[in-house]
């Protein structure tokens, strides 16, 4: 039987549990046959994430897949495998934007550093430069999970009902978070505001 023909008929049939086991062990038929079958769902999925930009679409799914094989070890069981590739699509989603968020943060602190901070020294524009200054610190301090919801609420604009679908946790979970993360953002910034 022709190999393209076998890996349809397996994408057909589903995994079973030898060619899951194959697929943990690393077997390199069963790599393939994992790509085959989720290429297009998880490329979708990031697509839309990514709003239509194929070309970091495609970045990002090549940084999934490749995640993905260095971990395929810790699988549980073949009924997983979509929503197990899924989340791997999603944190390199997020690792993309952290990191973008994080460069433009920076670049925009340097940026005020050579021009605003040493324009105008009025006791007022002070105080709002060391607020400013005091807040980009206090959300660098945040854990990562409380800097991603303050961040896709408040710079983002998205809704609990958005965020939580991205964070892939209920609304509830999503609100809760959000009050830990916005109590423990203002007692950094007091914190940093009396040193």
């Amino acid at each position: 039987m022709e190999t393209s023909v076998m890996f349809i008929l397996m994408a057909i049939i589903g995994w079973s549990n030898d060619d899951f086991e194959k697929l943990k062990n690393g077997d390199t038929a069963m790599l393939e046959k994992l790509y085959i079958d989720y290429k297009s769902n998880i490329f979708r999925f990031i697509f839309l994430k990514t709003r239509g930009n194929k070309e970091l679409a495609e970045d990002i799914f090549s940084e999934t897949f490749h995640s993905a094989l260095s971990s395929v070890g810790t699988l549980k069981n073949n009924t997983n495998i979509r929503s197990w590739l899924i989340k791997i699509a999603h944190r390199r989603y997020i690792d993309f934007v952290r990191k973008n968020i994080r460069d433009e943060k920076i670049n925009n602190m340097l940026i005020m550093t050579h021009t605003e901070y040493q324009e105008d020294t009025s006791p007022g524009i002070v105080i709002e430069q060391e607020k400013e200054l005091a807040f980009n610190c206090a959300m660098e301090n945040l854990k990562d999970m409380y800097k991603q919801v303050l961040t896709l609420k408040y710079i983002e604009k998205k809704s609990v009902l958005e965020i939580s679908t991205i964070i892939m946790k209920n609304e509830r979970e999503t609100e809760g978070l959000l009050y830990r993360a916005r109590n423990t953002l203002k007692k950094e910034i007091k914190s940093i505001m009396e040193r």
